[in-house]
């Protein structure tokens, strides 16, 4: 039995249907607590496992907003009550973090927002990425001159009050994970293959591609209808062409250094330094740019947008 998570997916998988002298289950819950996993093992002390089972219930507790809109409860599978021992210590938390999360940290110019544009950028993740490189480009801090965002790590829009104004907890939701960034040198060679890995690397795909954000100055385009190791057109930093043999210096976070979301090139390179948190990285970029404007437009598309 291997109970996996991770994925954010659900599903019970019984491998021997790939290979019967292999017969084990494979299971996950999805993802936001929305599924319980029940297995069920009976184990023979001679012989070991001799029969398995697992199956997802829907846990449902209160309802919710997410993009689609209001998700209301519904009858059509049970709801379970708040723990009353849980709910006292989520709100004593909850409470602690309140004046923190409140805490003024800057000004935008305009919602930082998730949408997508027809070439699948967020701003938010492009502002992301400007902000890592803002706290990387200093030679003492590793000498970065491109960064790299994974739009998957983008998880909550920064919408401003009326005066402009975004706290810190606007920040942490965005980015929630803690990571820190990591510099490290790659040619350009690196650079093109990383890009070709968004379309084909892993479960990554030219119909589900997972998208890289990146920074101010660096621009590529892509055809779709190219094959692997063409698709990638034009890359540029501060408008000349990336040249295959020069090294650059690039920021990520760790999760995509060490090769996350099937960007393994990024677990090669040299001279690898580490950098703030990403989340202080963004408060100090928001901090230190007033009434900035979210930007958009770095990856271009020359066919019909997907």
């Amino acid at each position: 039995m291997v109970i996996s998570g991770h994925t954010h997916n659900a599903y019970i998988c019984d491998f021997a249907e790939l290979d019967p002298q292999r017969s084990f289950l494979v299971t996950s819950g999805g993802q936001y607590g929305t599924l319980l996993t029940e297995i069920v093992l009976t184990v023979d002390p001679v012989h070991g496992v001799v029969s398995r089972s697992a199956r997802n219930h829907i846990v449902q507790g209160e309802g919710f907003t997410n993009s689609a809109g209001a998700i209301a409860v519904t009858d059509a599978v049970p709801g379970y009550l708040a723990d009353p021992e849980v709910a006292a210590l989520v709100e004593r938390y909850r409470t602690a973090a309140e004046p923190r999360a409140a805490r003024v940290v800057g000004r935008l110019g305009g919602p930082a927002l998730t949408s997508r544009t027809p070439s699948g950028e967020p701003a938010l993740g492009n502002l992301i990425a400007d902000a890592q490189l803002a706290a990387t480009s200093d030679p003492g801090r590793g000498g970065a001159q491109i960064a790299f965002m994974n739009s998957g790590g983008v998880r909550a829009e920064i919408v401003p009050a009326a005066d402009g104004s975004v706290s810190y907890g606007q920040l942490f939701g965005a980015q929630p994970f803690g990571n820190t960034l990591v510099v490290k040198s790659f040619t350009g060679r690196q650079i093109r293959e990383l890009l070709e890995q968004q379309f084909a690397s892993g479960s990554n795909s030219v119909t589900e591609p997972n998208v890289l954000l990146p920074s101010s100055g660096f621009t590529y385009g892509f055809d779709l209808s190219r094959s692997r190791g063409q698709r990638i057109i034009a890359p540029r930093l501060d408008g000349e062409p990336l040249q295959d043999d020069q090294l650059y210096r690039v920021t990520t976070n760790n999760f995509l250094a060490g090769g996350g979301d099937n960007f393994t090139i990024l677990r090669d390179g040299a001279d690898q330094l580490g950098g703030p948190q990403d989340v202080d990285a963004l408060e100090a970029y928001i901090r230190d740019n007033p009434g900035l404007v979210p930007p958009v437009a770095r990856r271009f598309q020359n066919l019909t947008p997907r």
